[in-house]
């Protein structure tokens, strides 16, 4: 749950970002304007609501550990999209979920389930995508590179094992 939380924590910044940030702002200018100036601090106040109604109007509100759900049928819309795997919300304010991953209720979650884990395979991913776009020229390099530090490690390892030859010779 706690991965389908921070889930929807990312796509409510992406999607609503903008106006969070412009709630902060205005705020921080009202705050700023003194109130000898009546007028300016009236039209920064209607745009402030103006973007408060508008964040007001999502049925959620999330950080990455937690979240406050608007209304029984928000809350009845949430714990469906959490506990089927291949649900796709109708509402904008639920993301798409990755594969395999959903709630279960009562079940311990796994280590492959956490976010290190998840974390680690995009990584994975990414640099086999990175390998399969590779060119030619490229895939080359690679294996000529690996190919000197296979005889650098062969050169060290002789080394070593002459290294200890000459120390049983002398005893």
């Amino acid at each position: 749950m706690g991965q389908l939380i921070s889930d929807i924590y990312d796509h409510l910044t992406h999607v609503h970002g903008a106006k969070y940030r412009q709630r902060k702002r205005l705020k921080k200018l009202l705050d700023k304007t003194p109130k000898e100036k009546r007028a300016t601090r009236i039209r920064i106040g209607e745009r402030l609501q103006k973007v408060r109604q508008e964040l007001k109007a999502v049925p959620i509100r999330c950080n990455r550990y937690q979240v406050i759900l608007k209304g029984q049928m928000a809350a009845m819309r949430f714990f469906t999209w959490a506990a089927t795997p291949d649900y796709t919300p109708p509402v904008d304010w639920l993301p798409e979920k990755p594969e395999g991953i959903y709630w279960e209720g009562g079940k311990t979650p796994g280590p492959e389930q956490s976010h290190y884990f998840r974390a680690l395979k995009k990584k994975f991913m990414e640099h086999k995508w990175k390998r399969q776009a590779a060119t030619d020229e490229q895939l080359e390099a690679i294996s000529e590179y690996e190919a000197r530090c296979r005889q650098q490690q062969g050169t060290f390892e002789d080394y070593q094992e002459y290294e200890q030859l000459g120390t049983v010779a002398m005893q």
